[in-house]
């Protein structure tokens, strides 16, 4: 058997959507594991940085 544009002209579709069903699925298991808490205090943790880098500049 060739291989030729009309045998294999499925194949982008395909993969195409295996690669958004394991880029959905990686993204599910992503927010399943994080926790609310700690993204809240890393981002309070970001804001200090700032707030800290901006009084050393300015003063």
């Amino acid at each position: 058997m060739t291989l030729n544009r009309q045998s294999i002209k499925w194949l982008p579709k395909v993969s195409l959507t295996v690669g958004v069903v394991l880029l959905t699925a990686l993204v599910l298991a992503k927010t399943a594991t994080s926790s609310p808490e700690m993204d809240m205090l890393n981002s309070l943790e970001r804001v200090n940085m700032v707030q800290q880098f901006l009084k050393d500049l300015i003063f």
